[in-house]
């Protein structure tokens, strides 16, 4: 009994220490295990295949097939080895799925797996497994860090609590609004935490106030990354400096969940550690093309809008294009270049919007127009009458989304914090963007980082918030609910009125 409890106590102790922070050898391995390189500017080469064929190790790190975790991570059909030190050191060695068998490594057993691709029974490595041709130096602090992987933990990971963060308007007009999103966020994380936790570890959630310029916005979250106690960001206001932040969270590799915005740059250019709920702008009209194209037989779809890169994305599958430089749109000159049974999906401004109504209204025969939900403000309501039921607007959620069973998830969140009665919808979508996280973290289990979580997240299918439509992810997929809501504008009742169930674009 002493014996277990002293070993159980040393092995406590070492991962304290461990977790301590890396040295100069350990973080030369570190680079050596992630990249294939070494900071001494010593070569290394990786050998691959039966005939040993020799290529730069930077292009097959050790991270690329084990993971930046070291647990391995199946590719291809080869599932590679579990690599931290207490798998491979384990006093009763190891017997493979196809047969192969060896004791526990130790560091010199380790070092010719390493260089000659033998286990330390002298069996060779899988074929799919390299061996390293590289100076001792650097083999021995690949070794050095191999024995602290395990109990290096991402930035806001703790061993009992993961720091998250906002970014919400805590001044201004916008205020109200984003105090709404910290109360429901912190509801949520109130009943987390007293149910305990996700995976043993409580919640944290700190809000970055949302500067009054988008370079004050980029500063504020700058400052807070460099904290290193940020695991990821959900159910951030970004708007005005997407970009920018995009960069910055890049550059520290965060992930972010449920950012609000309308994603104004296209789909090729977004984040890779970025995971909208909704459909932004582009796929809005696409959505909207594809109900066009269902409603009206093969009409001309004409998409007119500011020169950007949202147009040019729309373009990819319309008839024409009629472009315009930013802030110069000339209502007439576009108009006269339409036809009678065109489709316009418009891309421009509320108060160019405005404008080109009133003159298509002078038109003998106006055509259909087709909007993104952040141009179907109230005025709308105040159109031309010839546009009864020739306008419609694609939404990417409508309230018949929350279901019952999430209304009532949401009611007991007021158990915890007095919940505002306003902005009920930017308390779902955070609400919604909340759970999807949890969600992630929850699968990823004890050992969270942040490559786990994306995967994870990458692997999310049809999962329901019970708040929004079915969330989906994939390798190349940044949108959860990949769809839209159709609403076609009745003046005469003088409202939206829903024409179609949520449509998907899968």
């Amino acid at each position: 009994m002493y014996l277990a409890v002293a070993t159980l106590l040393g092995l406590l102790g070492t991962a304290i220490a461990l977790a301590a922070g890396l040295g100069e050898t350990e973080l030369r391995g570190k680079q050596i295990f992630l990249s294939g390189t070494s900071t001494a500017g010593t070569p290394i080469a990786a050998l691959l295949g039966i005939d040993r064929t020799e290529i730069p190790a930077s292009a097959a790190p050790c991270a690329s097939c084990h993971g930046i975790d070291g647990r391995g991570r199946p590719e291809g059909g080869v599932v590679p080895s579990n690599i931290t030190w207490s798998e491979l050191s384990k006093g009763y060695g190891h017997e493979h799925d196809y047969g192969r068998r060896h004791p526990a490594f130790d560091e010199a057993s380790l070092a010719v797996a390493i260089t000659k691709g033998t286990d330390p029974a002298g069996n060779r490595l899988d074929v799919a497994m390299p061996h390293y041709r590289m100076a001792q130096d650097d083999v021995d602090a690949l070794i050095a860090y191999l024995k602290r992987l395990e109990y290096e933990l991402d930035p806001g990971v703790g061993e009992s609590t993961v720091q998250l963060a906002t970014l919400l308007p805590l001044s201004g007009p916008a205020a109200p609004q984003g105090a709404a999103v910290h109360a429901v966020l912190t509801a949520f994380v109130q009943q987390l935490n007293t149910g305990g936790g996700v995976n043993g570890r409580s919640i944290e959630l700190q809000v970055i106030p949302l500067g009054e310029t988008p370079q004050q916005t980029v500063a504020n979250v700058r400052e807070a990354l460099q904290s290193g106690e940020i695991f990821a960001l959900v159910a951030i206001y970004s708007q005005g400096a997407e970009a920018e932040l995009a960069t910055l969270l890049e550059e520290y590799g965060v992930p972010v969940i449920g950012p609000v915005s309308q994603a104004p740059a296209g789909a090729q250019k977004r984040s890779p550690q970025t995971f909208y709920l909704y459909a932004g702008n582009a796929e809005l009209m696409r959505s909207l093309s594809q109900f066009a194209l269902s409603a009206g037989g093969q009409r001309r779809q004409v998409v007119v809008g500011p020169d950007n890169e949202l147009l040019g994305d729309v373009s990819d599958y319309v008839t024409a294009s009629l472009p315009y430089a930013m802030a110069e749109f000339d209502a007439a000159a576009t108009a006269s270049r339409l036809g009678a049974t065109d489709d316009v999906l418009f891309l421009g401004t509320v108060q160019e919007l405005e404008q080109f109504l009133d003159l298509l209204a002078e038109s003998i025969e106006v055509p259909r127009l087709f909007l993104p939900a952040a141009t179907a403000t109230p005025a709308l309501l105040g159109a031309p009458a010839v546009f009864n039921g020739r306008i419609f607007v694609g939404y990417p959620t409508l309230p018949g989304d929350v279901s019952e069973s999430g209304r009532q998830s949401y009611a007991m969140l007021g158990t915890y914090t007095e919940l505002p009665s306003g902005y009920f919808a930017s308390q779902i979508s955070a609400l919604a963007a909340a759970k999807v996280l949890v969600e992630a973290m929850q699968r990823s289990g004890h050992a969270l980082n942040r490559e786990r979580l994306v995967a994870e997240l990458e692997g999310m299918h049809r999962f329901a918030t019970g708040l929004t439509p079915p969330i989906s992810y994939s390798l190349n997929r940044r949108v959860g609910a990949l769809g839209a809501h159709i609403v076609r504008l009745d003046l005469d009742a003088g409202r939206l009125v829903p024409i179609t169930a949520w449509q998907s674009l899968d």
